[in-house]
Formats: structure tokens, C-alpha cells, sequence
């Protein structure tokens, strides 16, 4: 006969015995709703057999598919579940693995209704398992490279007390997803329980995670490849994404503090394409016991995408300060931005450093024609930002240089010219006694006292680069008295001038050949057209002159003839 079914199989309660295997070859087997049937061994379906469970049914062993097994009831299992062919379950029938260390795998994809994990030990997924809804209680479930994929949209279609999720391999957790709420993934890593949670927009329909607690490097996702803003990158674990989430969508991955403080950034790349890591937008948020939120808004749609928690380099800084100096300029200053968490690396390719700390450099400037600063910024981890630079020109000093032509008597109130012979210059000041001032290149100066004056020329070139030369001009003491003059009123030599320098007390007299006295005078500056006191004009012939003077430093007595002529 075809059709047969060797076991103690019922489709009622039988009693527990020993352990055996139910071989159903060939059968149409159907177990009623509201039976509750218990098989104290395995359960195997071959090719031809069709098995319709409306029961409650227990396995004490393995159930084995080959067949058609249609499941409308409850089935709690303790062995491993091996589907080779068909299996159709209703989505709200419930298999519940209660077992120790039990295994999920087949050559055909499951597709549970309910699906619980209980009993003891952790659970392996060996074979892409589907389920409307997963109950993994406390239980760890391992997937390798297999993927775990919930069907429902509803928010709770996976309940957990502390169990979840490792995907050593390529596996991971999918699940169906509307918009307007958040869906967890509870996904980690032996060592820790590091969920995800996912906040969908726009048409995203599913997306699958993958914590994987390795080294990208190691599955073909090398870490040294990355973009210029990255530093260094986490190499204890990295996530995968798939599916179809929307631009918009939100992802936040809870991991250990420490690894934030260390990586605090994040980047991401395709796996399926080649490419570097790349640095994207993210924020954190401290959630508690020392796990951190990484939080990031998608800037389009997923399909397959990496995030590795990453160290980026410091921003390039900025240095500020003029581009343009003059040669031999003293302590210019240049600042950076600045961090005060980083330190500043300051170098020079001319010029001597005075003074430098992590936000300003100080510079004296010497002969060069042109300069570079350059900085760059490191962190405590070690990063460095890339350099920033600021060209500097060191433009030509004019050179300042003048002669002063002072005349035979530097008396006071004579004129003494001053030359600049200045090169490279638009313009000149001249300060005389640092009180006069004077801008064109030759000048005249008189002063009215004996003394040394102090003689400064500043020039300015048209970049306003400045040069000074410094001098002195000496005015002395002293007198001069013509003793002849010929008052004839022909423009030559018709006054007496009477030449002194730092005359303080001055007496004059002028006495005719027989004594009379015809002129006299105090005033030490003194022009004598020779006439009296009374206009008349003296006539010619020889004169006696009787001189008494003082200054600062001297006293003069003197007399002498003096000659009138026509």
C-alpha cells in the first residue's frame, strides 16, 4: 500500500514513551483544531507526504520537511527545525522553539506565522527564516549568513525580554516598516546588546540591519580607504543596512559610550560598489549605562549601505594676518582658528620666530623677499588636520640719506639747506628740533639761537615702508662787524649789517674823528644806513666803532675805525 504512516501518531494525546521517529512516507495527514497531540521523538515528511496541522502539537525531537506541511495550529518543538520543501503557515498560527540550542535550517526558506524562541540555550538560524511576528523572550538568536525577516508593519511584531539578534556573518534583521513610527532592531554582539532603531519617511517599505561585530577590513570593506577627512576608524564593529528606506529616514545606533569618546563621527560607503568611506552628517545622544545614541538623517534612499563609526581630522585652520609686509618688520602676528582641545603646530620657511602658543605665532621679518606660515592642528588621539598656509611678500625698504650745506657762519638766523638724497621713496618728512616739519626734498632752515638740533628724515616708498636717516646741525656763537660800507643809496653796500649769533646784552657806539658821538645802538641786529639819530646823513671819511657784547658764553670788547665811503 502507498499511503502509510509508521509512528504513534493518532491525532490524539498519546502517551510519552521513548523516543522515536515519526516517518511519515506518502501520508495526507490532518490534526484536527483543538487537539493537542504530543510526539516523544522527531517528526520527518517525505517528498509525497502532505501534513495539515490545526493542532496543539508537541515535538520532543527534529521536525523534517520534504513534503507539504500546512500549519493553521500552535507546534512547540524542542529539536531542530529542517524544512527541505514546502511549508505554509498561517499568520496566526505560532511555532515555538523550546528546546536546547536549537537550529532553524533546511534548503527552503520558513515562513513562520508566530514565531517564539524559549527553553534554553541560544537558537541558530542556518537558513533565511520569515515570520509575521518574533518573540525572541530572552533568548540569543545567531543568523551567521542567514537572514531573519519579520513580514508585519506593526510596530510590536517583535517582542523581546533581553534576547537578541547576532549576525556573525552576512545575516541580518529585516522587517516591514510604515512611516510615523519607530521600529527597533534588536540586534548586538555576544558581548553586548547594541540596538538600532529606525524611523522611516516617505515610501520606505523595509529595511534589514546587520550589527557586525568585526573588522570592516575583513569582508572586503577596507578602512584605509576613505576620504580625505577621516583620520581613523573603528575596527571592533561596523553596520549594515539594507532595503528600501526613504531620503529622510532616521537611524539611531546605540553603542558603547566609549567607542563615541574615541570615534565620534560617522561615515559610510556602499559595500556592493567600490569606493572610501565617507564622512556624513550625524549627532549623539547619551541614552544611559554608558550607551550613546549615533544618530544620522538619510540624505537619500538605501539600499545598500555601510556606517563605521570613524575619528575625523580636525577641520583645516585658518590663519589670519597681513599678506604683505615690509622688510625687517618686528613682531608681526598671525593667529588661527582655534580648538582649545588642539594643539597647534606652527613652521616657518623664513623669518625668526619671537613668540608662538596654539593661537598666535609672532615674527620678525628680515631680508627675504617673500615668506610662508604654515600650521596645522592635532587632537589628543593624535589626528592631524591638514596644513593651512599664509603667503607673506616682504616688499624693498626705501633708503633714507640727506646732506645738510650749512653756511660759512652758522650763526643764528642764517640759512642752512638740507638735500635729501633719499632712493626708492614717493615722499619725505623732515622733523628739525622735533618741532618743524617739512616735506619737500630740499629745504631752508634758519633758527634764531646758538644750539645742536637734532635732524630727522623719514621716507615712505608706495607700499608705506618707511626708512629714517637722523643728523644734527650746529648753530653757534659769534659776530661779525664790516668796518666799511658806502651808504650812496646805489643798492651796493649801502647799510651797515652788523652779523651775531647768540648776542644776550649789545652796545654800539660810533664816534666821529673828533669824538662826537654820531650813532649808538643795543639792538644786536642791527642795519646802519648811516645816518644820525636826527636823519641827517654822516659824511664820508673814518669813524670810530666802540663795541661791548655778551652771550651765553662769551663777552666781546672791541674798537675799531670804520670807513664811510660815497
Amino acid at each position: 500500500m502507498r499511503n502509510f504512516c509508521w509512528c504513534i501518531l493518532l491525532l490524539f494525546a498519546t502517551k510519552s514513551g521513548a523516543q522515536t521517529l515519526c516517518q511519515v512516507n506518502g501520508a495526507e495527514v490532518y490534526a484536527g483544531p483543538g487537539l493537542q497531540v504530543s510526539i516523544n521523538g522527531s517528526v520527518a515528511l517525505d517528498s509525497q507526504a502532505h501534513f495539515q496541522n490545526f493542532s496543539e502539537l508537541h515535538i520532543s525531537g527534529d521536525l523534517i520537511n520534504k513534503g507539504q506541511l500546512e500549519h493553521s495550529g500552535s507546534v512547540f518543538i524542542q529539536g531542530n527545525w529542517v524544512n527541505d520543501s514546502i511549508f505554509q503557515a498561517n499568520p496566526i498560527s505560532l511555532v515555538e522553539f523550546n528546546g536546547i540550542a536549537q537550529q532553524i535550517d533546511g534548503t527552503h526558506v520558513s515562513r513562520f506565522g508566530q514565531l517564539k524562541l524559549s527553553g534554553t540555550g541560544d537558537k541558530s538560524l542556518l537558513q533565511t527564516a520569515e515570520a509575521e511576528m518574533l518573540d525572541l523572550s530572552d533568548k540569543l538568536l545567531l543568523t551567521d549568513s542567514s537572514v531573519i525577516r519579520v513580514l508585519s508593519n506593526d510596530v510590536q511584531a517583535i517582542e523581546r525580554t533581553s534576547g537578541y539578534i547576532i549576525s556573525n556573518r552576512f545575516g541580518s534583521l529585516e522587517r516591514a516598516l510604515q512611516t510615523g513610527v519607530q521600529y527597533l532592531y534588536p540586534v548586538g554582539s555576544l558581548a553586548n546588546y547594541q540596538p538600532v532603531y529606525i524611523n522611516p519617511t516617505g515610501n520606505s517599505s523595509y529595511s534589514g540591519v546587520r550589527f557586525a561585530a568585526v573588522d570592516a577590513s575583513t569582508e572586503g570593506l577596507p578602512r584605509t580607504q576613505v576620504d580625505s577627512t577621516i583620520c581613523r576608524s573603528n575596527a571592533s564593529f561596523y553596520h549594515l543596512f539594507n532595503g528600501d528606506l526613504a531620503a529622510g529616514s532616521t537611524i539611531s545606533m546605540n553603542v558603547a559610550t566609549t567607542d563615541v569618546n574615541s570615534f565620534p563621527f560617522l561615515a559610510q560607503r556602499n559595500p556592493q560598489q567600490t569606493g572610501v568611506w565617507t564622512l556624513v552628517p550625524s549627532s549623539t545622544t547619551l541614552v544611559s549605562g554608558g550607551i550613546t545614541a549615533v544618530n544620522h538623517t538619510l540624505s537619500s534612499t538605501i539600499d545598500n549601505r555601510a556606517f563605521l563609526l570613524v575619528r575625523g581630522r580636525p577641520s583645516r585652520p585658518v590663519i589670519s594676518g597681513d599678506s604683505a609686509f615690509c622688510k625687517n618688520s618686528l613682531n608681526r602676528s598671525f593667529t588661527i582658528t582655534h580648538d582649545s582641545s588642539l594643539v597647534t603646530n606652527w613652521t616657518l620657511a623664513s623669518g625668526n620666530i619671537v613668540q608662538q602658543n596654539d593661537s598666535v605665532l609672532t615674527v620678525n621679518w628680515g631680508e627675504e623677499s617673500s615668506g610662508l606660515v604654515s600650521a596645522f592642528q592635532s587632537d589628543s588621539a593624535g589626528c592631524s588636520s591638514f596644513p593651512a598656509s599664509h603667503s607673506v611678500i616682504l616688499w624693498d625698504n626705501p633708503i633714507a640719506n640727506f646732506v645738510i650745506d650749512a653756511p660759512d657762519l652758522p650763526y643764528e638766523d642764517v640759512p642752512f639747506t638740507l638735500t635729501s638724497l633719499s632712493t626708492g621713496a614717493v615722499g619725505q618728512y623732515w622733523s628739525l628740533a622735533n618741532q618743524m616739519y617739512y616735506s619737500d626734498s630740499v629745504i631752508q632752515v634758519v633758527f634764531d639761537s646758538p644750539g645742536v638740533y637734532p635732524v630727522l628724515l623719514q621716507v615712505v616708498n608706495e607700499f608705506g615702508c618707511i626708512d629714517t636717516a637722523s643728523g644734527s646741525i650746529e648753530v653757534i656763537e659769534g659776530m661779525v662787524i664790516p668796518n666799511t660800507f658806502s651808504p650812496n643809496g646805489d643798492g651796493i653796500n649801502d647799510e651797515l649789517y652788523l652779523i651775531n649769533s647768540g648776542v644776550q646784552e649789545f652796545n654800539l657806539k660810533i664816534f666821529d674823528r673828533w669824538g662826537v658821538l654820531v650813532f649808538e645802538t643795543n639792538a644786536s641786529k642791527l642795519s646802519w644806513d648811516g645816518k644820525t639819530s636826527s636823519g641827517e646823513r654822516v659824511p664820508t671819511g673814518t669813524y670810530m666803532m666802540v663795541l661791548s657784547a655778551k652771550t651765553a658764553n662769551s663777552t666781546f670788547e672791541k674798537r675799531g675805525a670804520l670807513t664811510i665811503f660815497d
